[in-house]
């Protein structure tokens, strides 16, 4: 009894060593389940829930060749007629399986039913080594499992903050650009303001004149001189209108550029968290 649980312990931490701690605890105790209260093999698998455990072990389940159903009543995944390299002889065996929440880990039983009856370290030590092999390997896979919807919704995380951080750039580009044309377009209205003033000067000049000789010459000369005052007036208004978006924009970019420095921080930590996830998973590749 001491060489199995010494072996069991070995097997145990040859499945951990990749990550340098206990993924998966493994005890032998009596356990009630549908059958009534039976020798179970029951595995501690640390940072996975139930319902990832269950759909890992649907497809897991698959390589004892029998039929799994879950039993609603019993809440346990039962496999009949199956073949379990090692385990039960020749003969097939049922196993039964029920996977219960345990703070932040899943505590996993299994039932193996054989022709002689339920399968303990007793009654068949070599078989009782067959099956914890792959109870461990299974936990892993439920380990990796977890580990990899944990790392596609961090790296999701981390393309939302980036694209967030792409679009906060995109818009200080254009507010940057915004500015630019408004600069320029104010330098093209205070060039037309000069020649504005001088053409006002030059026809007031021709107006007063032509009063005198020409009072038809002198009514059109008004009308161009209008024109001019309008023109600018327009021209003010669109220096104003440049110099309002020059500011709301620089107020923007203020914004735009804390809001830089800010997602940047974010995206540099969230890629540190899928790096690291990355490290976790490969690491418990390295454990199987």
């Amino acid at each position: 009894m001491k060489y199995i649980f010494l072996l069991i312990t070995l097997l145990i931490l040859q499945a951990s060593w990749a990550d340098g701690c206990l993924g998966q605890a493994i005890t032998e105790e009596e356990k009630v389940m549908s059958l009534g209260a039976n020798s179970a093999i029951v595995c501690q698998i640390e940072s996975c829930s139930p319902e990832v455990a269950e759909k890992v072990w649907k497809s897991f389940a698959k390589k004892f060749s029998g039929k799994t159903k879950k039993d609603k009543s019993s809440n346990e995944w039962v496999t009949r007629d199956g073949i379990m390299v090692g385990v039960g002889g020749a003969s097939h065996v049922n196993l039964f399986v029920r996977f219960d929440a345990d703070e932040q880990s899943t505590s996993a039983s299994y039932w193996i039913q054989t022709s002689e009856g339920f399968l303990t370290s007793e009654n068949d030590p070599e078989g009782y080594e067959k099956a914890t092999e792959g109870i461990i390997d299974f936990a892993l896979e439920a380990r990796r499992e977890m580990v990899r919807i944990d790392l596609e919704s961090q790296e999701k995380s981390l393309t939302t903050m980036q694209k967030e951080l792409q679009r906060i750039e995109t818009n200080h580009a254009r507010s940057v650009d915004i500015i630019k044309k408004c600069e320029d377009k104010i330098l093209v209205m205070k060039d037309n303001i000069v020649l504005n003033e001088k053409d006002q000067q030059s026809v007031r000049e021709t107006i007063g004149a032509a009063q005198s000789s020409d009072e038809k010459a002198a009514k059109k000369l008004s009308r161009k001189l209008k024109s001019l005052e309008n023109d600018h007036s327009r021209y003010l208004r669109e220096i104003s209108k440049c110099e309002l978006d020059i500011a709301e924009n620089k107020t923007k970019i203020e914004q735009y550029e804390k809001d830089h420095t800010y997602k940047t921080e974010q995206v540099v930590e969230q890629q540190k968290i899928v790096d690291e996830t990355r490290n976790r998973l490969h690491a418990i590749g390295e454990e199987g």
